[in-house]
């Protein structure tokens, strides 16, 4: 048995309602509660393992206060251009990223380098 690989495109809806759930600070848990669903189904949808049927995206845009259409927002429209966004989505649901690059885009060039310097640091020592 072969594992099937996400398509990209699922993997970037998947993402942007990760976005916004967090955005809202909502826990996994309580929009799975309001879905009627569980909180591991909700996993695969945003890991883009499951596809999100087009009821089941309306249900969630309404719940996290959107539009269907806002899980599309940015989506390149080449293929090979969807997998390299997906890299930098990725990055941008990880705990603090979004506030440590808006920090990062206030400071000028040197103080720039020196937050990359301790990050580098830090990331040595993990």
């Amino acid at each position: 048995m072969t594992t099937r690989k996400p398509n990209p495109v699922d993997t970037y809806v998947g993402i942007r309602v990760r976005q916004r759930r967090q955005a809202l600070n909502m826990s996994q848990e309580t929009l799975a509660d309001k879905l009627g669903t569980s909180f591991q189904q909700l996993q695969k949808y945003e890991n883009g393992t499951n596809r999100i049927s087009a009821g089941r995206l309306h249900a969630i845009a309404s719940a996290l206060g959107a539009t269907p259409g806002h899980f599309y927002e940015g989506l390149p429209d080449a293929p090979e251009e969807v997998e390299t966004d997906l890299d930098v989505q990725k990055l941008l649901t990880i705990p603090g990223a979004t506030d440590l690059l808006m920090t990062f885009s206030r400071c000028t060039g040197n103080a720039q380098r020196s937050l990359v310097n301790v990050a580098e640091a830090a990331a040595t020592t993990a």
